[in-house]
Protein backbone atom coordinates (compact mmCIF):
# COMPACT_ATOMS: atom_id res chain seq x y z
CA UNK A 1 0.00 0.00 0.00
CA UNK A 2 1.53 3.24 -1.39
CA UNK A 3 1.00 6.02 1.53
CA UNK A 4 0.58 9.47 -0.30
CA UNK A 5 -1.28 11.28 2.01
CA UNK A 6 -0.53 12.34 5.51
CA UNK A 7 -3.54 10.64 7.83
CA UNK A 8 -3.45 9.95 11.72
CA UNK A 9 -4.33 6.42 12.21
CA UNK A 10 -4.53 5.06 15.81
CA UNK A 11 -2.31 7.41 16.90
CA UNK A 12 0.21 6.87 14.31
CA UNK A 13 1.30 9.73 11.60
CA UNK A 14 1.28 8.12 8.15
CA UNK A 15 2.14 9.86 4.77
CA UNK A 16 5.46 12.42 3.82
CA UNK A 17 5.22 13.87 7.50
CA UNK A 18 5.28 10.55 9.36
CA UNK A 19 8.50 12.20 10.19
CA UNK A 20 10.06 15.58 11.62
CA UNK A 21 12.26 17.41 8.96
CA UNK A 22 15.26 17.50 11.16
CA UNK A 23 15.64 13.92 12.38
CA UNK A 24 15.24 13.06 8.29
CA UNK A 25 18.15 15.09 7.54
CA UNK A 26 19.86 13.74 10.61
CA UNK A 27 19.58 10.47 9.16
CA UNK A 28 20.26 11.53 5.89
CA UNK A 29 23.48 12.96 7.41
CA UNK A 30 24.56 10.11 9.98
CA UNK A 31 24.53 7.92 6.29
CA UNK A 32 26.57 10.00 4.00
CA UNK A 33 24.03 11.16 1.94
CA UNK A 34 23.65 7.77 0.05
CA UNK A 35 21.57 4.98 -0.11
CA UNK A 36 22.71 2.11 2.76
CA UNK A 37 21.83 -0.69 0.64
CA UNK A 38 23.56 0.24 -3.25
CA UNK A 39 25.42 2.99 -2.29
CA UNK A 40 24.36 5.41 -5.03
CA UNK A 41 24.59 9.08 -3.52
CA UNK A 42 20.92 10.13 -2.67
CA UNK A 43 20.08 12.88 -4.66
CA UNK A 44 17.76 15.31 -3.07
CA UNK A 45 14.56 14.37 -5.14
CA UNK A 46 15.77 10.86 -4.68
CA UNK A 47 16.17 10.15 -1.12
CA UNK A 48 13.76 8.56 1.31
CA UNK A 49 14.03 7.10 4.81
CA UNK A 50 13.43 4.05 4.83
CA UNK A 51 12.43 1.26 7.77
CA UNK A 52 15.02 -1.40 8.12
CA UNK A 53 12.48 -3.46 9.76
CA UNK A 54 8.73 -2.82 7.97
CA UNK A 55 7.02 -0.71 10.07
CA UNK A 56 3.91 -2.44 8.92
CA UNK A 57 5.81 -5.38 10.31
CA UNK A 58 6.01 -4.10 13.46
CA UNK A 59 9.24 -2.07 12.67
CA UNK A 60 9.26 1.80 15.23
CA UNK A 61 9.98 4.78 14.00
CA UNK A 62 13.42 4.87 16.60
CA UNK A 63 16.44 6.18 14.69
CA UNK A 64 18.02 2.93 14.91
CA UNK A 65 15.42 1.50 12.40
CA UNK A 66 15.95 4.13 9.33
CA UNK A 67 18.20 4.36 7.32
CA UNK A 68 19.16 6.59 4.18
CA UNK A 69 17.49 4.71 0.73
CA UNK A 70 17.41 5.64 -2.85
CA UNK A 71 13.30 5.56 -4.24
CA UNK A 72 14.36 2.19 -6.10
CA UNK A 73 15.94 0.53 -3.47
CA UNK A 74 13.30 1.66 -1.20
CA UNK A 75 10.37 0.37 -3.66
CA UNK A 76 12.67 -2.98 -4.02
CA UNK A 77 12.57 -3.79 -0.58
CA UNK A 78 9.58 -2.98 0.65
CA UNK A 79 8.74 -5.31 3.89
CA UNK A 80 11.88 -8.30 2.56
CA UNK A 81 13.22 -8.46 5.62
CA UNK A 82 16.82 -7.13 5.52
CA UNK A 83 18.64 -10.67 4.84
CA UNK A 84 16.18 -12.02 2.58
CA UNK A 85 16.33 -8.05 0.32
CA UNK A 86 20.33 -8.55 0.98
CA UNK A 87 20.50 -11.37 -0.93
CA UNK A 88 18.15 -10.87 -3.50
CA UNK A 89 20.47 -7.60 -4.72
CA UNK A 90 23.34 -9.56 -4.44
CA UNK A 91 25.27 -8.03 -1.64
CA UNK A 92 24.20 -9.88 1.13
CA UNK A 93 26.60 -9.93 4.85
CA UNK A 94 28.30 -6.50 3.34
CA UNK A 95 24.59 -5.07 3.17
CA UNK A 96 23.85 -6.14 6.28
CA UNK A 97 27.13 -4.70 8.27
CA UNK A 98 26.81 -1.50 6.78
CA UNK A 99 23.27 -1.63 7.76
CA UNK A 100 24.36 -2.53 11.35
CA UNK A 101 27.14 0.16 10.99
CA UNK A 102 25.32 3.40 10.07
CA UNK A 103 22.41 2.51 12.15
CA UNK A 104 24.69 2.00 15.50
CA UNK A 105 25.71 5.51 15.59
CA UNK A 106 24.38 8.44 17.75
CA UNK A 107 21.84 10.17 15.88
CA UNK A 108 22.14 13.31 18.47
CA UNK A 109 24.98 14.99 16.63
CA UNK A 110 23.66 14.56 13.43
CA UNK A 111 20.59 16.10 14.71
CA UNK A 112 22.40 19.07 15.91
CA UNK A 113 23.37 19.74 12.69
CA UNK A 114 20.33 18.74 10.71
CA UNK A 115 17.93 21.29 12.92
CA UNK A 116 20.79 23.65 12.55
CA UNK A 117 20.29 23.16 8.36
CA UNK A 118 16.91 23.42 8.65
CA UNK A 119 16.38 26.46 10.41
CA UNK A 120 17.95 28.19 7.81
CA UNK A 121 16.78 26.71 4.57
CA UNK A 122 13.11 26.31 6.07
CA UNK A 123 12.81 22.15 5.02
CA UNK A 124 15.15 19.02 4.98
CA UNK A 125 14.30 19.12 1.30
CA UNK A 126 15.73 22.48 0.83
CA UNK A 127 18.53 22.22 3.06
CA UNK A 128 19.54 18.63 1.14
CA UNK A 129 19.09 20.87 -2.12
CA UNK A 130 21.69 23.55 -0.48
CA UNK A 131 24.08 21.09 0.95
CA UNK A 132 23.90 18.39 -1.68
Amino acid sequence: MKRTKTVRHNGVWQGHHWIRDDKRLAIYLRDGLACVYCQKTAEPADACVEHVHAFERGGSNHHSNLVTACQRCNARKGMLPLRRFARRIGGGDEIVARVARFTSRQLRPYRIEAKKLVARYGTAARALNAIA
